[in-house]
């Protein structure tokens, strides 16, 4: 499964996601000619195999022999499903076959309700009661419910008034520090001005309030973990394991962040057992999708089967309007 995610998409990174789930290397070059080596590569592996290829999150019309890949009639062994958020997104698109898998949001829904969740949330929260530690950090690939699961953190935390205040910024692959800062402040009902001297203001407020903050940061990147208390602190935020008025609690793709701080916790996020990640889907789909019966059409069942395979687990009840094309 390869995400999309942007509005105007790397197409060569999307190649690259591809080409490493077939175990194939593409070298540099133009869109043009990887779009033509991986065309030829899969065109050899469907001569032996059927390709079931997943593009996750998709925000506009895409050209997928642009990709590399080739779908329509004439290549019947390649199926492709695209998932999008968005009502229209597939409207220039030939397709065959379209399911649009509606889930209604209730009040009382829980964001975090299977017991593999649940016991992560749990040993979180008695880390960051743990003076010990600091920073804690949610570990695993992306879409596997880090997010869901911080911002869950963070709600828990603050109902039970472990923190005064919670205050929540998304880092990025290339991080805005203002904006940060910026998100950071707000929260903490602090003001900063262009003229400030913004880390060190930001890093003030936290030191020396009189309340207990948990910071949030999420979807962190890094290239370099020498760099990541750098970061923090360029940002203001200070991160020790004997400031015990200050939590940090990170969301990220890399296990190895913060590597060099013998005070950090870490906690692997895994897919859901299948038990659970069908629980899910049914829960998304509903019982029926275009008439059909997930649990009795067979044919329907079998997709619903490959789409969990081919997720790895990843819980996708974060949806509320999930769309699904086949070509």
């Amino acid at each position: 499964m390869a995400v999309v995610s942007q509005q105007d998409p790397d197409l060569k990174r999307i190649q690259g996601e591809i080409a490493d789930m077939l175990d194939l290397k593409l070298e540099n070059g133009s869109l043009v000619e990887r779009a033509q080596r991986l065309r030829a590569a899969m065109s050899a592996i469907l001569d032996s195999k059927r390709l079931l290829l997943i593009l996750a999150d998709v925000r506009q019309v895409l050209d997928l022999a642009s990709i590399g890949i080739s779908s329509g009639d004439g290549n019947k062994r390649c199926k492709v499903i695209l998932i999008s958020q968005l009502e229209n997104v597939f409207g220039e698109m030939t397709t065959q076959t379209n399911f649009e898998l509606l889930l209604q949001s209730t009040p009382g829904d829980r964001a975090v309700e299977f017991e593999s969740r649940i016991s992560v949330l749990r040993d979180v929260m008695d880390a960051l009661t743990d003076d010990e530690s600091n920073p804690i950090v949610l570990c695993g690939m992306g879409g596997i419910g880090k997010t869901t699961l911080v911002m869950e953190i963070g709600a828990k935390a603050s109902e039970v008034e472990l923190f005064d205040e919670v205050a929540i910024a998304e880092f990025t692959q290339e991080p805005d520090l203002v904006k940060i800062q910026g998100k950071i402040a707000k929260a903490l009902g602090l003001e900063l001005t262009a003229d400030d001297d913004r880390a060190a203001k930001l890093h003030e407020r936290i030191l020396r309030g009189t309340k207990r903050v948990l910071v949030i940061l999420d979807n962190v990147w890094t290239e370099s973990s020498s760099q990541d208390e750098l970061t923090l602190w360029k940002v203001g935020i200070p991160i020790s394991r004997d400031l015990k008025c200050c939590k940090v609690l990170v969301s990220s793709r890399e296990q190895d962040i913060f590597k060099e701080m013998k005070s950090k916790k870490n906690f692997p996020i895994r897919g859901l057992p299948q038990k659970d990640a069908w629980s899910l889907f049914k829960k998304v789909a509903g019982k029926e999708v275009a008439g059909r019966s997930i649990e009795c059409d067979p044919e329907l069942r079998l997709i619903a089967e490959q789409v969990l395979k081919e997720c790895d687990g990843l819980p996708v009840d974060n949806y509320y309007r999930w769309k699904g094309t086949t070509r």
